[in-house]
């Protein structure tokens, strides 16, 4: 296999983030942030914001593990679980390809990721290196195992590090390519530098600047052997979360789209994957607005 590191140290080049087109996109999202505000508001009023919240949080929950291949599951099901919970009652003998008791052990661990970081956005804690270890082990409190590659290139299953980073190359391939992160030696340091940048160069970027970064960032460091797309996700949701929009949720129809933008971003070309993310809140919005008349409200 061709071998392609993607890997760059930690570090913000305002001048290839912030160009015209993707100041125009930002631009494009204060718009929609300006329209979702005011449309929470009515919400809150109502009394509706708390369950439309809720329905946000288990979307996120479960197209999260479906993007990473943990498992499938139908769109009807998907659909039901959305509107009334996670029960495995709802569930039929074909609506999975995993035990059921397994995927009801993963989503509930997705959902609990989703739920801290809306109480982290809501406690006003900051970033460091220690909570995304702690977030690592919330959502991966029922995955004992991951694949890993031994020197001789043969599959086999390791015991997953929960909270603690890489000690071996988790390098992933795609399409007869081996996609090269962060060595193992250095995933500290640059860690501490993706939270250091993140407080700090960053503070007066835009949202949408912030949230890519730090999912580009972090994936790139790829620091534990597994759940670094789960983790990239909810870190980027804090961001959006914070400047009171929508979790960053990854539909399955999307998955292609994303990957071609975290490449883009990959050879520092990062208006797709903001673009993307602008798109994302665009459709999370639509999704939750759907059926609801504000004129009444």
């Amino acid at each position: 296999m061709d071998t392609r590191n993607i890997w760059r140290p930690v570090a913000y080049e305002a001048e290839k983030w912030n160009t015209p087109e993707v100041t125009a996109v930002c631009a494009e999202y204060d718009v929609l942030r300006k329209e979702w505000l005011a449309s929470r508001d009515k919400l809150a009023a109502s009394g509706g914001l708390r369950e439309l919240t809720e329905r946000v949080k288990r979307r996120q929950a479960i197209e999260t593990g479906l993007i990473e291949g943990m498992y499938t599951l139908d769109r009807g099901i998907t659909e039901t679980f959305i509107e009334r919970g996670f029960k495995e009652a709802y569930l039929a003998h074909d609506s999975t390809n995993i035990p059921q008791w397994k995927l009801m052990e993963y989503l509930e661990d997705n959902k609990a990721g989703i739920d801290e970081i809306f109480d982290f956005v809501k406690s006003d804690r900051e970033l460091t290196a220690g909570y995304i270890k702690e977030l690592h082990v919330l959502i991966t409190r029922h995955q004992d195992t991951t694949e890993a590659i031994d020197q001789f290139g043969n599959h086999f299953n390791a015991k997953l590090l929960k909270g603690e980073y890489k000690t071996r190359p988790n390098n992933p391939s795609r399409g007869g390519v081996v996609f090269g992160y962060c060595p193992p030696e250095q995933v500290a340091s640059q860690m501490d530098e993706l939270i250091r940048v993140y407080g700090g160069a960053l503070a007066d970027a835009h949202i949408l600047i912030k949230a890519a970064f730090l999912h580009r960032a972090f994936t790139q460091i790829h620091p534990f052997q597994d759940g670094n797309g789960r983790c990239a996700r909810l870190l980027a949701g804090i961001a959006l979360i914070k400047d009171g929009m929508f979790p960053l949720i990854v539909d399955r129809t999307e998955r292609g789209n994303y990957i071609d933008a975290i490449e883009a971003a990959d050879s520092e070309n990062y208006l797709p994957l903001i673009a993307f993310f602008e798109e994302n809140q665009h459709a999370a919005l639509s999704r939750l607005l759907r059926g609801y008349n504000f004129e009444r409200l």
